[in-house]
């Protein structure tokens, strides 16, 4: 028999490769991962941890530069000086407005209304409240302060005051003590007589506090004496305590 009988042939050789990857064992699959663990990367939760941490940085710092700012050093100048118009002003004091709400919604105890889909329209909803209440106390006070004298003295002419300047100075002293107001009046209700009579003692510091602040900035836009300032700020606000210990 001849030597090119002997050797295989190509045919056959490719029969053998498959029959051999046929009797090939199986892949075994990879081990699912410990502890029930997906296997998917960490980096979309540190993501999340990174921008939630941002926000609550730059809320942090919104709040110290106008909240905080607000509550300790008011009237500034500017915006309060003589005859002022508060142009540019709105939006400033909106950034107020939203920072405060917010503030006290976490007094309150409502700190999860930050992760609610609806967050944003609770918060425009209340900022828009906040604004209706403070132009209604604008009105009123304004027809006190007619009443008392009080005018925006000029060289040339005395004119009384503007809804726009009553406004401004009401949503940049007063509001910015709300969440100070809010949370005496979360905790007076937990405590003994004792720490009633002390948060009420606060209550009525804050308030002096704020109507000495009010009656600065109504004397710095007006330039008016100040006992007429004084007797139409005290007026009203003497009428609603008396009210409010009455009911």
């Amino acid at each position: 028999m001849s030597d090119s009988q002997n050797q295989p042939t190509h045919s056959d050789a490719e029969q053998s490769v498959a029959s051999v990857g046929e009797n090939a064992p199986a892949a075994v699959p990879p081990p699912p991962p410990p502890n029930g663990s997906s296997g998917e990367p960490t980096d979309g939760w540190f993501k999340g941890s990174s921008s939630v941490l941002n926000a609550a940085t730059a809320f942090m710092s919104l709040a110290g530069k106008e909240w905080f700012n607000s509550l300790i050093s008011q009237p500034t100048d500017p915006p309060f000086n003589h005859a002022a118009k508060f142009e540019g002003q709105f939006d400033r004091v909106m950034r107020l407005v939203v920072v405060v709400i917010v503030l006290t919604a976490i007094v309150v105890g409502g700190a999860g209304m930050i992760a609610d889909k609806t967050a944003a329209l609770k918060v425009v909803s209340w900022a828009m409240w906040v604004l209706i209440i403070a132009f209604l106390a604008a009105i009123v006070y304004g027809i006190f302060a007619f009443l008392c004298g009080v005018r925006v003295y000029d060289q040339e002419m005395r004119k009384k005051l503007t809804v726009a300047q009553i406004l401004y100075s009401i949503l940049y002293i007063f509001v910015p003590w709300v969440p100070i107001i809010a949370f005496l009046w979360t905790v007076a209700p937990s405590g003994g007589p004792t720490r009633l009579l002390v948060l009420l003692l606060l209550f009525y510091l804050c308030l002096g506090y704020m109507t000495l602040n009010f009656a600065k900035a109504i004397s710095r836009i007006s330039g008016c004496p100040r006992y007429r300032i004084w007797i139409s700020v005290l007026v009203p606000i003497n009428l609603i305590l008396a009210y409010w210990l009455t009911h």
